[in-house]
């Protein structure tokens, strides 16, 4: 009885600070997050594009663990979405506010943020090698990893955007996650999506990449669009611009092949395969989702266009959040979104 009551204590403790940083006024900076014991490590792992072809593929993560676990042993592995890389996850402007990794660490977890396979320091094939089964097979690869090698008890699947496809691929083709959140993706079709589509060009017309060798297929945002495109008026500029300056690549045919599959329709779509608890979060303002027949600032309308794609999971909990764009993680409002996202994982 005193266990149960000293972890109701500080459960209720961890709550508070999280809910506190999570609101700009941050309790704990990132200083005294480290002096509590808080650890993270480069890691480099070596995998394949696909069953049975050679691990000859680097993908570069970083591993931060808590000073205390609370609960089982217990990673969230963090997939980004496209044009941007494992840094939008642990973002360096004003990190008590928007680093999701300070606020799991605070919650008793850890995580494990990569940089997808094109993205950041991690090995750069031709853009035609990198496929939706690949960066499935691939972060399947890194959660086999996290339970053999790391002995995590549970893994927390978290993906954003086209991380969060390539999230629910990976769980619904390997079944080897215990939970799966999908933030920043709806399978719609809307207006927004287009704008998206002619703000991108090959990358190595860009001057940030030009003389990198890459292929016609990687592409990244035109200079300039990024705000339209990822944010809502109610973000910081500072953010928005180190978010512009910091800008990563994707591969063009897997970026589109990610967006057919989820706009497969829901009685064949691969989503029906997801056997574990769901939630989905999103900006009422994503305008790659929130634009069209889908009303987002309604739970009832966002559950209604979901439900059909996840209608194996044991549940479906869908959170919706005020004055937020398409980068959840990147809005004033990111404490809301991850005082969500724990607590769901805290109760299911």
């Amino acid at each position: 009885m005193k266990y149960i009551q000293v972890k109701r204590i500080v459960l209720g403790a961890v709550a508070l600070v999280f809910a506190v940083a999570g609101s700009g006024v941050g309790l704990l900076g990132q200083s005294s997050a480290a002096a509590l014991g808080n650890q993270c490590q480069d890691v480099t792992r070596t995998v394949a594009l696909a069953p049975g072809q050679p691990a000859n593929q680097t993908i570069k993560g970083t591993l931060c663990v808590p000073a205390f676990y609370l609960g089982d042993k217990s990673v969230d592995i963090l997939t980004h979405g496209a044009l941007t890389n494992k840094s939008y996850w642990d973002f360096p402007v004003n990190p008590h506010q928007y680093s999701y990794v300070k606020k799991v660490l605070l919650s008793g977890r850890a995580t494990f943020a990569y940089d997808q396979l094109g993205d950041g320091g991690s090995s750069k094939p031709v853009s035609t090698d990198i496929t939706a089964a690949g960066t499935s097979y691939i972060l399947h690869q890194l959660v086999t990893w996290l339970r053999n090698d790391k002995h995590y008890a549970e893994v927390n699947s978290v993906g954003h955007s086209i991380g969060s496809a390539i999230a629910i691929n990976e769980a619904a083709t390997y079944n080897d996650v215990d939970r799966l959140v999908v933030t920043s993706l709806l399978h719609v079709a809307t207006p927004g999506q287009q704008v998206v589509g002619q703000s991108v060009y090959p990358a190595n017309l860009d001057p940030q990449f030009a003389g990198q060798g890459l292929d016609d297929g990687y592409i990244t945002n035109i200079p300039g669009t990024r705000a339209t495109i990822a944010y809502s008026s109610a973000a910081d500029p500072t953010v928005i611009a180190y978010d512009e300056a910091h800008k990563d690549i994707t591969s063009g045919p897997m970026q589109f092949e990610n967006i057919v599959q989820t706009l497969t329709p829901a009685a064949s779509n691969i989503s029906l395969g997801v056997r574990v608890p769901v939630l989905v979060v999103v900006g009422k303002n994503d305008l790659l989702f929130c634009s069209g027949a889908v009303n987002c600032n309604s739970n009832a309308s966002v559950r209604q266009n979901e439900a059909p794609y996840f209608a194996n999971a044991p549940s479906l909990t869908i959170q919706t959040v005020a004055n937020t764009g398409h980068s959840l993680a990147l809005h004033p409002t990111a404490g809301l979104s991850y005082f969500g996202i724990r607590t769901w994982i805290q109760t299911h």
